[in-house]
């Protein structure tokens, strides 16, 4: 019993550990490796046996612009990153040859310190090395995961021995970046789903306050249309309230995987159940809020279930915590289970009378609105003025319009013309879907690819999966192509 109380408080520290790289990634924090060195150093002499295992910036008076770690007793040299694609895995390797780092160190590991790719391909990875040092990409990419059943195997003393390690950086009170407490997690979790630098920017403040408000005022559905921007003004929200300091949690069903309590405590880095672990965080001015985006995204029966009881207990237990859900609107008619869960409607501008509970539903763009994005994708006014009343209505969904903006991109201007005869969506994705799919030199690869992701999400009902899913169809390749593209957006 005590190996394994043991073993679970390192599991717990190693959490702690990711998530504070996870949060200083995401706040663009550049020196969060360096500081990871100090960790690692004394954890892979314990795990791996390093007698002399030091900082080459500090120990050596040359530049090592490849690794960060070596030990010459064993001749092992670790780069320690938090990029894990094969790119990053490239150019290490790159460095590490022209700078002849073989010559002092037969063998070179790279530690992601968040999570690697399940896969690598490796191609092209032997060209680089051409039999002068050892490099598994098997063996010698590594995680935490990998250092955890490392020490799984270990016997009482060196697993406390790691603890203590540990314990000295991630323990209660040790070090000012630490989460030391509810609202730290709280802060970098929240961290974790910052919104990202989209090209369309549409200013809807008069929006965003009014669904503030609607989110401080009770519990609530917030529904519209695929495309509708349902996400990316719940972000907006969620970097409002905390400008605000209101405490929130933003929870997106889309990256939470199956909703086991295993899962959302691996992926959320916790201990014990969500709602207690919430129940202790002092609320401030006696109001929270809780979000959940896109619980469409759960189309697993069992997945549903599970996120709907949390949402389900969130409104019973968490008192002083309003929650507030987004849904597509087609979804959230057919989820009568949510709806039930929600009070009567407010009978305000922003509700649709077949939705019978309280609800905030996210309209699509208005002319304004299209004209400020269409000047900002460079797209001639001239196309919008010639167009069908189908095609400027297909252009008040911004997702559509960041279709238009993709096709846009190297499109001859004798073609420009022919995107006012557009009448429909289909037509519109299919232009899309030639520009970046059929037009492309690795069409087959691509196509391939595609197929095995869309296979897979049809087997698992679901509108999001892991990559490890369909590693048996992923031609690396094609992939690092597809997400240069943006087509990732249709299987993501």
């Amino acid at each position: 019993m005590n190996l394994q109380k043991s073993q679970n408080r390192i599991n717990e520290l190693m959490s702690r550990f990711v998530i504070q790289v996870k949060g200083a990634t995401a706040m663009s924090r550049t020196d969060i490796n360096r500081i990871s060195e100090d960790v690692l150093i004394p954890l892979f002499s314990k795990i791996y046996g390093h007698a002399d295992l030091r900082k080459l910036d500090v120990s050596e008076s040359s530049n090592f612009p490849a690794i960060d770690l070596g030990d010459k007793e064993t001749r092992t040299a670790y780069q320690i990153t938090s990029k894990r694609d094969s790119g990053k895995i490239k150019k290490t390797l790159e460095k590490f040859v022209a700078h002849e780092l073989y010559k002092e160190y037969d063998r070179l590991v790279i530690y992601v310190l968040t999570e690697k790719q399940s896969r690598y391909q490796g191609k092209g990875f032997d060209e680089i090395i051409q039999g002068k040092f050892s490099f598994n990409k098997n063996e010698d990419i590594l995680d935490y995961q990998d250092l955890l059943r490392e020490i799984s195997g270990f016997c009482l003393d060196k697993s406390r021995e790691v603890e203590n390690i540990l314990e000295q950086h991630f323990g209660e009170g040790q070090g000012d970046d630490k989460p030391q407490s509810v609202l730290d997690w709280l802060a970098q979790v929240n961290n974790l789903w910052e919104a990202g630098s989209g090209t369309i920017k549409i200013n809807r403040e008069g929006l965003r306050n009014d669904l503030r408000d609607f989110a401080l005022r009770g519990n609530g559905v917030v529904i519209g249309g695929p495309g509708v921007g349902k996400t990316y003004l719940l972000k907006e929200l969620h970097r409002h309230l905390k400008l605000d300091e209101i405490q929130h949690l933003l929870l997106p069903i889309d990256q939470l995987g199956n909703g086991t309590d295993e899962t959302l405590q691996r992926e959320l880095l916790y201990e014990g159940d969500l709602i207690e672990y919430l129940k202790s965080i002092p609320v401030l001015h006696n109001k929270a809020i809780l979000l959940f985006d896109a619980f469409d995204a759960a189309r697993n029966e069992q997945t549903r279930k599970r996120f709907l009881n949390l949402i389900r207990r969130a409104i019973r237990e968490l008192g002083n915590w309003n929650v507030v859900v987004t849904v597509r609107t087609y979804d959230a008619m057919k989820s009568q289970e949510l709806l039930d869960l929600f009070g009567n409607p407010d009978n305000t501008e922003y509700e649709d009378k077949d939705v019978l509970c309280r609800h905030f539903t996210i309209p699509a763009f208005n002319e304004d609105e299209i004209l400020q994005a269409l000047e900002q994708i460079d797209c001639p006014r001239k196309i919008y003025d010639e167009s069908s009343p189908d095609f400027k209505s297909i252009l008040a969904n911004p997702f559509n319009l960041w279709l238009l903006e993709k096709i846009l991109k190297g499109l001859p201007d004798e073609e420009l013309s022919a995107l006012s005869q557009i009448h429909s969506e289909v037509q519109l994705f299919s232009l899309f879907w030639q520009r970046r799919i059929e037009a492309a030199d690795n069409e087959i690869d691509r196509l391939f690819v595609l197929d095995g992701i869309a296979r897979e999400m049809v087997k698992q009902r679901s509108l999001s999966i892991k990559q490890s899913d369909v590693r048996e169809t992923l031609i690396q390749s094609a992939w690092d192509d597809l997400l240069i593209g943006n087509v990732r957006r249709f299987t993501s």
